[in-house]
């Protein structure tokens, strides 16, 4: 078990977690690296494409999401918030975010946990017969206070509490709720949900087409997104070209195939609706829609005032858990380079708290960080370059390499999936090109899409779907996933894969492959029990029918702090070793100690080079 002293390193005992001190070092460190925030760009002539390549790159995705989930979210609302709520809310959020954060890398936005956590609250708005966007303006009050009091003692600093066994559970149920949404996105384009259609062999057609556009869209836009890696013939500019736009390449292009079947008036064609497309307004300019719940508070009735207390914590668990989780991530450079940017997040959480208060103001859902988007806009931003070492140089230089001791070459090397090293003959560095203007930009962005929504009323449904399998597929390289596949793999094949994912495989050196196993299975078995609840309950007993239990489901976010503590401190160190635990999951997360290590790391890596 582990004892008070055992979380020493989390400042217990220390000033840290006294009122506001935490939150004024925070301030103090990021004022004092601002200005580098911004104009660090300069350090290399080429960040600057880096900047406008990472940023297009995200917004894709982010574009994807935000009109998936605002379509999603505009049907578990009853239109009373949607697509324009979804784009607005993750603007502001974002800028805010942008440009007073402390994390400037961290992206903001909707996330697939925010909406279900949103559609419960309706849910629960509805069955009370009570006004939703007056009363979620009353949840985002009370959440705006509790992210301050959680701030204000330093709370954020528990996350390092937060080891890859929570973070991957997390992550993974992300993916599998992107995996759900677009199967029974699919799945409903045969019905008469998503195309109000009067003959059956219609419906047929709309659903087969939706199908085909998105699994077009995601293996089209994987074909793209692996060019510069894979394919030896052609333009380099031309093969970067389309690996780092590859996103919105992939939307153009399905978006005129699904247009191509009416252009050529196909026989027995449905002249309209056919594939079913994004419900979006019809006009340019200002949006419609009722962003002044705060002046209708006063019509929500006491006792629900009280009750709203109930929603708002589960929304501050999950913002808890979905900030600073999706925070580490950015940070952690996507499992590449960590940025040096000084630790910020009971600052972040502090203004996080602020964009809650904003958004339910003007009844909008509120923002957080995106889980699958921040490691993937960090790697992004991640170069590599090659170093030009003097021997003698070489022989003074005994610390890790940095920029001001070592030269590098105006040259860089930048892939949207990461940094494409040079060749092994030569050394390298990698370093993360640290700034706000991306993540800037990618909320203004998506600020722009609200004033030109009908553009949204051109794209199928079908690519949202494939968007979300996309996203999904993310997962595809965590631990958690490869350490499943790992234990389905047979020991003759775990040897002939050895040279192939070193990794991954090392870790059979240091703990048995039954411990690896039983460590595995205790992810899987957690990660199903929060997958049901939080996921398939209620799209398997829809509230509608009348299952108000379900409303169980929001309390998904309890369930994840849960597993951080105290089921990975307490519990699992019962069953597994200290050597088991700390080569399978490591507790110390970030920090000087992990900041070391990986500059420590690098350094022996250029050595061995």
């Amino acid at each position: 078990h582990l004892a008070v002293e055992d979380f020493s390193f989390l400042g217990m005992g220390s000033n840290r977690h006294r009122p506001c001190f935490a939150l004024r070092e925070e301030v103090k460190a990021v004022c004092a690296a601002w200005s580098a925030d911004w104009f660090g760009y300069q350090a290399l002539k080429t960040d600057l494409s880096v900047v406008l390549q990472a940023a297009i790159y995200a917004t894709s995705f982010s574009f994807l999401t935000n009109a998936a989930l605002g379509f999603l979210l505009q049907d578990d609302t009853h239109d009373e918030m949607g697509v324009v709520a979804a784009f607005m809310s993750s603007a502001v959020t974002g800028i805010i975010m942008g440009c007073f954060g402390g994390q400037p890398v961290v992206l903001y936005g909707q996330t697939g946990p925010v909406v279900l956590l949103y559609g419960y609250m309706y849910s629960i708005a509805h069955q009370l017969q009570i006004p939703f966007l007056p009363w979620s303006a009353w949840i985002s009050f009370w959440a705006f206070l509790m992210h301050i009091l959680l701030a204000a003692f330093g709370t954020c600093d528990f996350k390092k509490l937060v080891t890859p066994f929570t973070e991957e559970i997390f992550a993974v149920l992300v993916a599998a709720d992107f995996t759900t949404t677009a199967v029974i996105g699919f799945a409903r384009g045969f019905g008469k949900e998503a195309y109000d259609c009067n003959d059956e062999s219609q419906c047929q057609i709309n659903g087969l087409f939706t199908l085909l556009l998105g699994l077009w869209f995601y293996s089209f836009a994987l074909r793209l997104g692996g060019l510069q890696r894979k394919v030896r013939w052609s333009s380099g500019r031309l093969l970067q070209f389309l690996s780092e736009y590859y996103v919105p390449l992939a939307i153009l292009v399905t978006t005129l195939i699904s247009f191509i079947p009416k252009w050529l008036g196909a026989h027995g064609w449905p002249e309209t609706g056919v594939p079913s497309r994004i419900t979006a307004p019809r006009h340019f300019g200002l949006p419609e829609g009722n962003f002044s719940p705060v002046l209708q508070m006063g019509e929500v009735p006491g006792w629900a005032i009280a009750a709203a207390l109930v929603p708002a914590f589960l929304l501050t668990m999950l913002f808890y858990v979905d900030q600073n989780l999706s925070a580490m991530m950015a940070c952690g450079g996507g499992g590449l380079c960590k940025i040096r940017t000084p630790e910020a997040f009971n600052m972040e959480f502090f203004l996080l708290g602020v964009t809650v208060l904003v958004t339910g103001f003007l009844g909008l859902p509120a923002s957080s960080g995106l889980i699958p988007q921040n490691p993937m806009h960090t790697r992004a931003l991640t170069v590599t370059t090659e170093v030009i070492v003097d021997a003698e140089e070489d022989q003074q230089i005994e610390g890790p390499m940095s920029r001001d001791t070592r030269r590098s070459s105006s040259e860089s090397h930048m892939a949207i999936v990461g940094p494409e090293p040079p060749p092994q003959e030569k050394p390298f560095r990698m370093m993360v090109v640290e700034q706000r203007f991306s993540g800037l930009l990618h909320s203004v962005l998506l600020g722009i899409v609200v004033f030109v929504l009908p553009i949204l009323g051109w794209i199928p449904l079908g690519v949202l779907w494939g968007g979300f399998l996309l996203l999904a597929s993310e997962a595809f390289n965590l631990s958690f996933i490869q350490r499943i596949l790992l234990c389905l793999t047979s020991p003759r094949m775990r040897l002939e894969k050895r040279e192939k994912f070193p990794n991954l495989l090392q870790m059979l050196d240091t703990v048995p492959y039954w411990t690896m196993l039983n460590f595995t299975l205790v992810q899987v078995l957690l990660w199903v029990g929060l997958y049901v609840i939080a996921v398939l309950l209620k799209d398997i007993f829809p509230m509608a029918d009348g299952n108000t239990w379900v409303m169980v489901g929001s309390s998904f976010p309890l369930l994840v702090c849960i597993y951080a503590i105290p089921i990975r401190t307490h519990v699992l160190p019962i069953f597994f070793s200290s050597e088991a635990l700390q080569a399978l999951d490591a507790l110390e997360y970030g920090g000087e100690d992990a900041q070391s290590s990986h500059d420590t790391f690098h350094d022996r890596e250029l050595t061995e080079v």
